[in-house]
């Protein structure tokens, strides 16, 4: 992966359940999706049903190898 995106990729493979707006990083929203879709192709996060906010409740992804909301 390019230099760029190693802030939201660590984020979102050592962090908790996030929402795709929550990643860090200088990455605009469209770039944001790319990368958690790529992620998910390869099998590294899995989408959560379960949402990270209850105020706003969105898709929420979390790493595939730890416990997989579906």
């Amino acid at each position: 992966f390019p230099a760029t995106v190693r802030e939201p990729l660590t984020f979102a493979l050592q962090g908790p359940a996030f929402a795709v707006r929550d990643l860090p990083g200088r990455l605009d929203e469209a770039s944001k999706l790319v990368l958690v879709r790529r992620l998910v192709k390869e099998g590294l996060l899995v989408r959560s049903t379960e949402p990270v906010r209850a105020s706003r409740p969105r898709p929420a992804y979390t790493e595939a190898t730890g416990s997989r909301h579906r």
